[in-house]
């Protein structure tokens, strides 16, 4: 058994709000709180930590402390012996959190980072308050695709690998958190690789979902005689297109600049070729294990300082040109 500690109660007012329990039933405290209930009942020592404890709800504290959880407001306490640190932190805190602990973690301790923070910024973090990732200190991400406590979380997501290359977790790390996980009876889904992990967890899924669906039905496209490869680059013009747009504008901005006419009438003149296409053509690639996400603006800025701002525009230019070009041309 581990030594797990969970920072984060959980927003019960947000759960409240949203209906979480009259649309995915299970019985309050939900997020952290109803992580650390589960792995204290799955035999292991547990922790949490919130520094606002004595605003929770009382019933909601029984049920913790009930559970055998220890409670605590002092972080650097909690995660002091801890094998397994759960980071149920507030979105856009997550950061000065982890660099407040870092000088009490154990040494090969796990970080994970559920819904509310990457793994990277995590490792940046920890980078920062001058640990060494995986070293020192592992970054393991447990999402749980759900809101914990709730009937409708059954699993967890996890990764080991990164598509970039980075390594956060060493291979007992990522099995320690893997056993914790497993040991609350919820099935573990492991990724290929961390960047996947927030993208099919929380509200990015569905988005995600029907992105899937459309580049299925663009794939069918092909009874036009179009080469895979031409069809593969304008998916990515598409995509890079449309994620510039928001980062721009967001996206009430995107759609304040389609012309929805314009869109439907170029659909129709392509829909009388949209064919079927089977399940065995879609299979037929192999998984993606090496690529990096690269946000525009943020490399836009990375390569400024680096090559200044006539740099910029060349690189620009030629992946620009990279991107349209047709193999062997």
């Amino acid at each position: 058994m581990a030594t797990v500690a969970v920072l984060g109660f959980g927003d019960q007012e947000l759960y409240e709000r949203i209906g979480a329990q009259e649309k995915l039933g299970g019985e309050p405290p939900f997020g952290g709180a109803a992580m650390a209930i589960e792995f204290a009942e799955a035999g292991h020592d547990v922790v949490l930590s919130d520094p606002n404890l004595d605003e929770q709800d009382p019933e909601h504290v029984d049920r913790v402390v009930d559970a055998g959880v220890e409670l605590t407001d002092d972080d650097a306490q909690a995660v002091s012996n801890a094998d397994v640190v759960v980071l149920f932190t507030p979105f856009n805190a997550t950061r000065g959190i982890v660099m407040e602990i870092a000088p009490a973690l154990s040494d090969g301790a796990v970080l994970a980072p559920t819904c509310t923070s990457s793994a990277f910024e995590v490792h940046e973090a920890l980078f920062e308050a001058g640990l060494s990732v995986p070293d020192d200190v592992s970054v393991v991400p447990a999402h749980p695709a759900g809101i914990p406590g709730t009937d409708g979380h059954r699993a967890y997501l996890t990764a080991y690998k990164t598509g970039n290359g980075t390594e956060l977790a060493t291979k007992e790390g990522y099995e320690t958190l893997k056993t914790v996980l497993e040991s609350t009876g919820k099935k573990v889904y492991e990724l290929p690789t961390v960047e996947l992990v927030h993208i099919l967890g929380d509200l990015s899924v569905v988005l995600v979902r029907r992105v899937v669906e459309a580049l299925k039905e663009f794939t069918a496209v092909k009874e036009l005689g179009a080469p895979q490869e031409m069809i593969d680059r304008q998916a990515m013009t598409v995509l890079n297109t449309l994620a510039a747009l928001v980062e721009e504008g967001g996206i009430s901005g995107l759609l304040a600049t389609l012309d929805e006419e314009v869109m439907e009438y170029s659909y129709s003149n392509m829909k009388p070729w949209i064919g079927e296409i089977s399940e065995e053509e879609l299979q037929d690639g192999e998984p993606v294990e090496n690529f990096t996400p690269l946000p525009g603006r943020a490399v836009q800025e990375a390569v400024t300082k680096l090559v200044g701002e006539r740099g910029w525009k060349t690189v620009r230019m030629r992946a620009w040109v990279e991107l349209y070009r047709k193999k062997g041309s």
